[in-house]
């Protein structure tokens, strides 16, 4: 064997860490690699690590927009996950107060491509948005957008992702 080479002797699988299976692989005692398979799922995000154009982060751990104070734009955006065919649903919780023009999208391929949307209103009441979506392929760099109107309030209070 040339030096600066190795081969696998050994695999396993079989346990979770954050959520993504883990493959590790020896090389001669040595662990080299870990490789993250099929997330687990539901998967949900922390809303303090998505990315935004508008709104801010409250203490709860949710994200807020309010009219006359923070302009129409991304409540949220991202995670930025690479999914493997199949059914899924994205699942976004909001509280809103008098607000419209609102929509929920979820894209992939830096936004090139729309897999599922809904425009929506709301009154004062804690909503459930359901967002069915297929991959017939691999997507990469998958996106739960929601956007903020500009009008009255809303309060991004979780996102998540289903398999079906």
């Amino acid at each position: 064997m040339k030096n600066g080479t190795s081969r696998p002797v050994g695999r396993f699988a079989g346990f979770t860490l954050g959520g993504a299976a883990i493959v590790v692989t020896f090389f001669f005692g040595t662990l080299c690699v870990l490789n993250f398979l099929y997330p687990e799922f539901p998967r949900n995000f922390d809303i303090r690590s998505l990315p935004r154009q508008t709104g801010s982060l409250e203490v709860n751990g949710s994200a807020k927009a309010i009219q006359g104070t923070n302009p129409a734009g991304f409540l949220s955006y991202g995670p930025y996950v690479d999914l493997e065919p199949g059914n899924y649903t994205a699942v976004v919780a909001v509280i809103c107060n008098a607000a419209n023009n609102n929509l929920v999208d979820v894209v992939s391929n830096v936004g090139k491509i729309n897999l599922g949307k809904k425009n929506f209103a709301c009154g004062s009441a804690r909503e459930e948005l359901r967002i069915p979506f297929e991959l017939t392929q691999r997507a990469t760099g998958l996106e739960i957008r929601v956007f903020f109107g500009g009008n009255g309030a809303m309060q991004l209070m979780s996102l998540r992702l289903e398999r079906n």
